[in-house]
Protein backbone atom coordinates (compact mmCIF):
# COMPACT_ATOMS: atom_id res chain seq x y z
CA UNK A 1 0.00 0.00 0.00
CA UNK A 2 1.36 3.54 -0.71
CA UNK A 3 0.22 6.48 1.68
CA UNK A 4 0.87 9.79 0.94
CA UNK A 5 -0.56 12.06 3.76
CA UNK A 6 0.04 15.25 2.79
CA UNK A 7 -1.64 14.61 -0.84
CA UNK A 8 -4.58 12.96 1.38
CA UNK A 9 -3.80 9.89 -1.13
CA UNK A 10 -3.97 5.90 -0.39
CA UNK A 11 -3.88 3.55 -3.37
CA UNK A 12 -2.48 0.31 -3.81
CA UNK A 13 0.88 -1.20 -5.95
CA UNK A 14 0.44 -4.62 -7.62
CA UNK A 15 3.47 -6.92 -9.45
CA UNK A 16 4.28 -10.26 -9.40
CA UNK A 17 7.80 -9.85 -8.04
CA UNK A 18 6.45 -8.08 -4.53
CA UNK A 19 4.22 -11.52 -4.49
CA UNK A 20 5.38 -13.72 -1.65
CA UNK A 21 6.58 -17.00 -2.37
CA UNK A 22 5.44 -19.01 0.95
CA UNK A 23 2.97 -17.59 3.94
CA UNK A 24 2.95 -18.93 7.40
CA UNK A 25 -0.90 -19.37 7.81
CA UNK A 26 -0.84 -20.27 12.02
CA UNK A 27 -3.81 -19.14 14.26
CA UNK A 28 -1.99 -18.91 17.20
CA UNK A 29 0.19 -16.14 16.04
CA UNK A 30 -3.25 -14.22 16.20
CA UNK A 31 -3.76 -14.71 19.33
CA UNK A 32 -2.58 -11.66 21.00
CA UNK A 33 -3.91 -9.39 18.40
CA UNK A 34 -6.96 -7.15 19.97
CA UNK A 35 -10.39 -7.66 18.99
CA UNK A 36 -10.67 -4.57 16.82
CA UNK A 37 -7.56 -5.32 14.73
CA UNK A 38 -9.40 -8.65 13.89
CA UNK A 39 -12.71 -6.95 13.24
CA UNK A 40 -11.42 -4.58 10.71
CA UNK A 41 -9.40 -7.56 8.91
CA UNK A 42 -12.30 -10.11 9.19
CA UNK A 43 -14.74 -7.07 7.37
CA UNK A 44 -11.82 -6.48 5.04
CA UNK A 45 -12.26 -10.44 4.08
CA UNK A 46 -15.59 -10.33 3.79
CA UNK A 47 -15.63 -7.59 1.28
CA UNK A 48 -12.79 -8.77 -0.46
CA UNK A 49 -15.26 -11.80 -0.88
CA UNK A 50 -18.29 -10.05 -1.63
CA UNK A 51 -16.64 -7.68 -4.46
CA UNK A 52 -15.28 -10.54 -6.27
CA UNK A 53 -18.14 -12.37 -6.26
CA UNK A 54 -20.27 -9.88 -7.23
CA UNK A 55 -17.86 -7.82 -9.46
CA UNK A 56 -19.10 -8.31 -13.70
CA UNK A 57 -18.47 -10.90 -15.51
CA UNK A 58 -15.30 -12.07 -17.38
CA UNK A 59 -17.73 -12.70 -19.88
CA UNK A 60 -19.43 -9.34 -20.41
CA UNK A 61 -16.03 -7.96 -20.95
CA UNK A 62 -14.40 -7.16 -24.59
CA UNK A 63 -11.97 -9.92 -25.81
CA UNK A 64 -8.61 -9.13 -25.02
CA UNK A 65 -6.65 -9.79 -29.10
CA UNK A 66 -4.45 -12.12 -26.73
CA UNK A 67 -4.15 -14.12 -23.91
CA UNK A 68 -1.00 -11.54 -23.10
CA UNK A 69 -3.24 -8.54 -23.05
CA UNK A 70 -5.77 -9.79 -20.60
CA UNK A 71 -5.44 -7.67 -17.27
CA UNK A 72 -4.50 -9.22 -13.50
CA UNK A 73 -7.92 -8.48 -12.82
CA UNK A 74 -10.86 -10.44 -15.43
CA UNK A 75 -14.06 -10.15 -13.47
CA UNK A 76 -16.47 -12.56 -11.91
CA UNK A 77 -15.81 -16.31 -12.62
CA UNK A 78 -16.43 -20.10 -12.47
CA UNK A 79 -13.40 -20.50 -10.18
CA UNK A 80 -13.19 -17.04 -8.29
CA UNK A 81 -16.86 -18.02 -7.40
CA UNK A 82 -15.92 -21.37 -5.16
CA UNK A 83 -13.50 -19.67 -3.40
CA UNK A 84 -14.97 -16.11 -3.01
CA UNK A 85 -18.43 -17.82 -1.81
CA UNK A 86 -16.82 -20.32 1.08
CA UNK A 87 -15.07 -16.88 2.47
CA UNK A 88 -18.40 -15.26 2.69
CA UNK A 89 -19.82 -18.70 4.71
CA UNK A 90 -16.58 -18.60 7.17
CA UNK A 91 -17.23 -15.03 7.47
CA UNK A 92 -20.46 -15.20 8.40
CA UNK A 93 -19.79 -18.26 10.61
CA UNK A 94 -16.88 -17.31 12.47
CA UNK A 95 -16.05 -13.15 12.61
CA UNK A 96 -18.24 -12.55 15.64
CA UNK A 97 -16.16 -15.78 17.55
CA UNK A 98 -12.99 -14.52 16.22
CA UNK A 99 -13.50 -11.05 17.57
CA UNK A 100 -14.73 -11.88 20.97
CA UNK A 101 -12.52 -14.08 21.92
CA UNK A 102 -8.73 -14.17 21.40
CA UNK A 103 -8.60 -18.08 22.87
CA UNK A 104 -10.88 -19.10 19.93
CA UNK A 105 -8.32 -20.78 17.71
CA UNK A 106 -11.01 -22.30 15.70
CA UNK A 107 -12.28 -19.29 14.35
CA UNK A 108 -9.32 -17.12 14.27
CA UNK A 109 -7.86 -19.81 12.15
CA UNK A 110 -11.14 -19.87 10.17
CA UNK A 111 -10.98 -16.66 9.53
CA UNK A 112 -7.67 -16.65 8.20
CA UNK A 113 -8.49 -19.32 6.00
CA UNK A 114 -11.25 -17.54 4.90
CA UNK A 115 -8.31 -14.35 3.85
CA UNK A 116 -6.46 -17.10 2.14
CA UNK A 117 -9.67 -17.98 0.07
CA UNK A 118 -11.12 -14.40 -0.39
CA UNK A 119 -7.35 -13.72 -1.87
CA UNK A 120 -7.36 -16.57 -4.52
CA UNK A 121 -10.96 -15.15 -5.16
CA UNK A 122 -10.58 -11.81 -5.31
CA UNK A 123 -7.02 -12.24 -7.25
CA UNK A 124 -8.46 -13.24 -10.41
CA UNK A 125 -11.86 -11.45 -10.31
CA UNK A 126 -10.84 -8.03 -8.49
CA UNK A 127 -13.08 -5.79 -6.07
CA UNK A 128 -14.76 -2.51 -7.15
CA UNK A 129 -16.97 0.07 -5.26
CA UNK A 130 -15.89 -0.61 -1.49
CA UNK A 131 -12.53 -0.64 -2.05
CA UNK A 132 -12.36 2.09 -4.68
CA UNK A 133 -14.09 4.34 -1.83
CA UNK A 134 -11.92 2.74 0.84
CA UNK A 135 -8.98 4.69 -0.50
CA UNK A 136 -10.00 8.21 -0.66
CA UNK A 137 -11.77 7.77 2.81
CA UNK A 138 -8.46 6.78 4.65
CA UNK A 139 -6.29 9.32 2.81
CA UNK A 140 -8.13 11.88 4.15
CA UNK A 141 -8.75 11.09 7.83
CA UNK A 142 -5.44 10.66 8.97
CA UNK A 143 -6.38 12.39 12.57
CA UNK A 144 -8.47 9.50 13.41
CA UNK A 145 -6.51 6.91 16.25
CA UNK A 146 -8.07 4.01 16.07
CA UNK A 147 -8.30 1.92 19.32
CA UNK A 148 -6.32 -1.02 19.60
CA UNK A 149 -4.01 -0.16 16.88
CA UNK A 150 -0.63 1.66 17.64
CA UNK A 151 -1.26 5.55 19.08
CA UNK A 152 1.79 6.95 17.24
CA UNK A 153 0.18 6.64 13.99
CA UNK A 154 -3.25 8.19 12.91
CA UNK A 155 -4.84 6.10 9.99
CA UNK A 156 -7.98 4.50 9.23
CA UNK A 157 -7.68 0.61 9.34
CA UNK A 158 -8.44 -0.47 5.76
CA UNK A 159 -10.87 -3.08 6.80
CA UNK A 160 -13.05 -0.08 8.40
CA UNK A 161 -12.78 1.78 5.16
CA UNK A 162 -14.13 -0.57 3.04
CA UNK A 163 -16.89 -1.40 5.50
CA UNK A 164 -18.39 1.65 5.56
CA UNK A 165 -19.59 2.23 2.14
CA UNK A 166 -20.20 -1.25 1.79
CA UNK A 167 -23.85 -1.79 2.02
CA UNK A 168 -24.74 1.32 0.05
CA UNK A 169 -22.39 0.26 -2.63
CA UNK A 170 -24.28 -3.51 -2.67
CA UNK A 171 -27.49 -1.53 -2.27
CA UNK A 172 -26.74 0.26 -6.11
CA UNK A 173 -25.21 -2.80 -7.63
CA UNK A 174 -28.34 -5.13 -6.64
CA UNK A 175 -30.47 -4.53 -9.74
CA UNK A 176 -27.73 -5.89 -12.10
CA UNK A 177 -28.11 -9.38 -10.36
CA UNK A 178 -30.46 -9.82 -7.88
CA UNK A 179 -29.86 -13.60 -7.55
CA UNK A 180 -26.00 -13.33 -6.87
CA UNK A 181 -26.76 -10.91 -4.75
CA UNK A 182 -29.19 -13.05 -2.57
CA UNK A 183 -26.83 -16.00 -2.74
CA UNK A 184 -23.61 -13.28 -1.60
CA UNK A 185 -26.19 -13.06 1.60
CA UNK A 186 -27.22 -16.31 2.44
CA UNK A 187 -23.34 -17.43 2.03
CA UNK A 188 -23.05 -15.10 4.80
CA UNK A 189 -26.23 -16.44 6.59
CA UNK A 190 -28.56 -13.44 6.24
CA UNK A 191 -31.01 -12.94 3.40
CA UNK A 192 -30.52 -9.37 2.72
CA UNK A 193 -26.69 -8.37 1.70
CA UNK A 194 -26.86 -4.60 2.79
CA UNK A 195 -28.87 -5.51 6.12
CA UNK A 196 -26.54 -8.43 6.37
CA UNK A 197 -22.86 -6.34 6.58
CA UNK A 198 -24.64 -3.72 8.71
CA UNK A 199 -25.70 -6.56 11.26
CA UNK A 200 -21.81 -7.79 11.27
CA UNK A 201 -20.53 -4.25 11.91
CA UNK A 202 -22.79 -2.94 14.20
CA UNK A 203 -22.67 -6.85 16.64
CA UNK A 204 -22.56 -5.86 19.50
CA UNK A 205 -19.60 -8.26 20.57
CA UNK A 206 -17.45 -6.10 18.12
CA UNK A 207 -19.00 -3.03 19.44
CA UNK A 208 -19.15 -3.29 23.16
CA UNK A 209 -16.37 -1.99 23.83
CA UNK A 210 -15.82 0.52 20.78
CA UNK A 211 -15.83 4.41 21.99
CA UNK A 212 -17.98 6.27 19.43
CA UNK A 213 -16.13 9.38 19.22
CA UNK A 214 -13.26 7.65 17.90
CA UNK A 215 -15.30 5.87 14.93
CA UNK A 216 -14.50 7.59 11.88
CA UNK A 217 -17.48 10.06 10.26
CA UNK A 218 -19.03 8.77 7.31
CA UNK A 219 -19.96 10.23 4.12
CA UNK A 220 -23.69 11.29 6.09
CA UNK A 221 -22.16 12.47 8.94
CA UNK A 222 -23.28 16.29 8.91
CA UNK A 223 -20.41 17.77 10.94
CA UNK A 224 -17.74 16.49 7.95
CA UNK A 225 -16.00 19.40 6.52
CA UNK A 226 -16.51 20.58 3.40
CA UNK A 227 -13.19 21.37 3.06
CA UNK A 228 -11.67 17.90 3.72
CA UNK A 229 -13.23 16.66 0.62
CA UNK A 230 -9.89 15.83 -1.66
CA UNK A 231 -10.09 18.21 -5.07
CA UNK A 232 -9.55 16.40 -8.50
CA UNK A 233 -5.31 16.34 -8.18
CA UNK A 234 -5.84 15.41 -4.69
CA UNK A 235 -7.78 12.46 -5.47
CA UNK A 236 -7.07 11.26 -8.99
CA UNK A 237 -4.78 7.93 -7.70
CA UNK A 238 -7.37 7.21 -4.76
CA UNK A 239 -10.42 5.21 -5.72
CA UNK A 240 -10.92 5.79 -9.71
CA UNK A 241 -8.26 3.36 -10.89
CA UNK A 242 -10.26 0.24 -9.37
CA UNK A 243 -13.19 1.51 -10.24
CA UNK A 244 -11.69 1.75 -14.44
CA UNK A 245 -10.18 -1.73 -13.95
CA UNK A 246 -11.92 -4.78 -14.80
CA UNK A 247 -13.39 -5.91 -11.77
CA UNK A 248 -15.93 -3.30 -11.55
CA UNK A 249 -19.32 -3.75 -10.20
CA UNK A 250 -21.73 -5.32 -11.29
CA UNK A 251 -23.68 -1.83 -12.34
CA UNK A 252 -21.47 -1.40 -15.16
CA UNK A 253 -19.53 1.36 -13.88
CA UNK A 254 -16.30 0.32 -16.11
Amino acid sequence: MLDIPDRRVKTGISHRYLRPAQAIVDPDLARTLPAEVVASAGLDVVCHAAESFLAKPYTEREKPASPGDRPPYQGANPVADVWSQKALEYGGRFLRRAVENADDLQARGAMMLAASMAGVGFGSAGVHIPHAFAYPIAGLKHEYRPRGYPEDHAFVPHGISVIVTAPAAFEFTFSSDPERHQRAAESLGGTDLPETLRELMNDRTQARDRDRRHRPRTTKDPARRRSSRPGPEESRLAGPAVLRGPACGGAGSG
